[in-house]
């Protein structure tokens, strides 16, 4: 480290003044600062803290699941004209609860897997419906924490397996049911993202094992998923414009709705 001198005022017994010379640190050849070594480990500390923080924070902001304590749905899982009630929490050691009659027949689901979104719906075509999750988790095959969609069977007693998918075609920011080509079993509609930022919906069908794609939609800049009062699949866009997903002959295609004003917008459900 350099030094630089300044003189320091004192006065002797004689009442003159003196003068002193005093070694101040100063920057060194590199252009550190003075003391710099003392500030780095607070700085350091810093950087760690907010790398740290940083996921945990986004987390927050960008997950509904942590948002809504609890959704509750009423779906017929046997078959027998009697409906179970699901309900899907964010507190506990397990997400999922599956009651009947007032009683608690099954939970599961493990609180870590960040279950964001719960449906019931006719997958393969049976007439029974099965349990889909939207879940925030790492995989096998991707080992940063992303969206899954996991869907289970109900055997009576507790839920079981039946498809525990990494991804779909694309990463995907939400999800639908729906009956659209008016055969058994209902499509899965997604909203997904395109390469460049954008949305665009992706309509798969079961093929026994999973999902196959069967067509998708344009990319639009700022887009999210929602339905109309009947229950349709609709895609909602900035100043309150909404498109109506409709199947046309042997394709799909999205169709003006009527508009519903809004001031804001909301990319994610």
């Amino acid at each position: 480290m350099s030094e630089a001198h300044h003189c320091e005022e004192s006065v002797n017994d004689a009442g003159r003044c003196l003068w002193h010379p005093v070694r101040v640190p100063t920057a060194s050849r590199e252009g550190a600062a003075p003391n710099s070594g003392l500030r780095r480990p607070a700085t350091l500390t810093l950087i760690a803290l907010v790398c740290v923080l940083l996921p945990f924070f986004l987390f927050l902001a960008s997950h509904q699941f942590l948002k809504t304590t609890r959704v509750e749905l009423q779906a017929d899982l046997e078959g027998d004209g009697l409906c179970e009630t699901l309900i899907l929490a964010a507190k506990g050691r397990h997400s999922l609860t599956i009651w009947r009659d007032g009683e608690r027949i099954w939970q599961g689901i493990p609180r870590k897997w960040r279950a964001w979104k719960l449906q019931a719906a006719d997958v393969d075509g049976d007439g029974v419906k099965e349990i889909i999750l939207g879940v925030h988790k790492t995989t096998r095959f991707i080992p940063e924490p992303h969206n899954c969609l996991f869907v289970f069977g109900w055997d009576g007693k507790k839920a079981f397996p039946k498809w525990l998918g990494s991804r779909l075609s694309k990463p995907f920011v939400d999800f639908a049911f729906a009956q659209l080509d008016g055969e058994a079993g209902e499509e899965l509609v997604s909203l997904e993202v395109t390469r460049s930022g954008g949305r665009c919906l992706v309509v798969y069908s079961w093929c026994g094992f999973g999902f196959v794609g069967n067509w998708q939609s344009q990319g639009f800049a700022r887009a999210r998923l929602s339905r109309s009062a009947t229950g349709q699949v609709m895609l909602a866009l900035p100043r309150g414009r909404r498109l109506a997903l409709m199947r046309k002959g042997q394709s799909y295609r999205l169709a003006n709705a009527q508009a519903r004003p809004s001031n804001t917008f909301r990319d994610r459900p």
